[in-house]
């Protein structure tokens, strides 16, 4: 007779499902480091090659950081937007991104790693924020452009 079941045979029903908890088959959260943005694209995704001859695609978005507070006149500006960098590694997601372009409105899910920066002297500089692509979501179209306004 197992132990769940002796303990189901006592009709202590709290016991029971504090018990079968503590024999849970769910695996342990791991750490997390992701974020989500939401932006435009900077320019269109560029294909790259690694040294390993692996293809991969690097964008930027840009993600608009709100207005500022009321000036001494109630004025509020636009605060300059956040610039993100962002890489994917998965040879599956190349068509996709490489599809798109500039100005495309996108929601974008990113593992977050820091890397640990060398200078030349060999002194650690300050590590750098690391994005990989985990998904991307087009949320807008880029505006068509007027040919009487570029003039």
């Amino acid at each position: 007779m197992s132990f769940l079941s002796r303990s189901v045979q006592s009709g202590s029903r709290a016991a029971t499902l504090v018990q079968a908890r503590a024999f849970s088959s769910t695996p342990v959260a791991r750490d997390l480091a992701r974020v989500n943005l939401i932006g435009r694209l900077t320019a269109d995704p560029e294909v790259r090659r690694t040294k390993n001859d692996k293809d991969y695609v690097s964008y930027s978005i840009a993600v608009g950081q709100g207005y500022s507070a009321p000036d001494e006149n109630g004025q509020r500006h636009q605060n300059p937007p956040n610039f993100y960098q962002i890489w994917s590694f998965r040879e599956a997601s190349i068509p996709g991104l490489s599809s798109l372009t500039k100005g495309t409105k996108v929601y974008v899910e990113a593992d977050l790693a820091l890397k640990q920066q060398q200078a030349e002297d060999g002194s650690r500089l300050d590590p750098k924020p690391f994005f990989t692509h985990r998904s991307l979501h087009v949320l807008a179209k880029p505006r068509p452009v007027d040919p009487a306004e570029e003039s």
